[in-house]
């Protein structure tokens, strides 16, 4: 009887629901690294895209992602509701640059029709605004930077050369 007690209880503490992701902290200070980003809006096609230089923040207004022509294809399926859009990367020193995002996104970067493999990804101290950072070795030149799957209407992004 005593096993068999023993037996339930182990069956229902492994029916318990695990959790995926720890509980986001509660912030006692609001991260400021967006408060003086500049306003640009992400484009749905090539022509007209907003350029960004490294330096400071840039807050971008992401669209339905349905309707962005994505430079190439995504990953994964465009799902009810993301965001997205298209900005351009002028990069004038090569290097490797860090792209990051307030609001968690899916980051690609394109040159000439192709992605381009990232070197690193993490996400952002808890409480520090930076939800995600993706590294990029890039030489000279100009890149497509391709965001998608976003929840938000809008991201805080940053663009900086790393030591």
């Amino acid at each position: 009887m005593r096993a068999i007690g023993l037996a339930a209880m182990v069956m229902l503490a492994g029916a318990a629901p695990l959790r995926a992701d720890p509980p986001e902290p509660k912030c006692l200070v609001p991260s400021h690294v967006w408060d003086k980003a500049e306003p640009i809006t992400a484009v749905r096609a090539v022509s007209g895209v907003p350029v960004v230089r490294p330096g400071g923040p840039a807050m971008v207004k992401l669209i339905d992602a349905a309707k962005v022509r994505f430079a190439v294809p995504l990953a994964r399926p465009v799902a009810d509701g993301d965001k997205g859009g298209l900005v351009i990367l002028k990069i004038r020193e090569a290097g490797t640059y860090r792209i990051a995002l307030q609001h968690k996104a899916w980051i690609d970067m394109m040159r000439g029709g192709r992605a381009i493999e990232s070197s690193a990804h993490a996400h952002g101290a808890p409480c520090s605004g930076i939800a995600k950072m993706v590294d990029f070795r890039l030489p000279r030149g100009v890149y497509t930077l391709q965001l998608s799957a976003a929840a938000d209407e809008t991201t805080g992004l940053s663009v900086t050369k790393q030591p």
